[in-house]
């Protein structure tokens, strides 16, 4: 549900205990609509969102779409000193 999808972005890093890189895949989930308020194609400025704040929370490495997006996003980022 929505609020579990909520927590484990939130929380992603502590998962395993920190013994196992987590992998998030958030690109255009129906959680990221339910959120928005947007169809599929119209969830990237959310799907953004929940990757920067997935990889501030520890996410080792994110599954993404749109590509280039996702790596503009990250590498602002990275410039704004968030280590990622």
């Amino acid at each position: 549900n929505l609020e579990a999808n909520i927590a484990l972005i939130k929380n992603c890093g502590r998962l395993c205990q920190g013994k196992f890189p987590v992998l998030m895949a958030l690109s255009r989930k129906s959680c990221i609509g339910q959120i928005t308020g947007q169809d599929v194609e119209n969830r990237l400025a959310g799907t953004l969102a929940a990757d920067i704040i997935a990889v501030l929370a520890g996410a080792f490495m994110i599954r993404v779409h749109d590509v280039k997006e996702a790596v503009d996003s990250m590498n602002v980022l990275k410039a704004l000193g968030s280590e990622i």
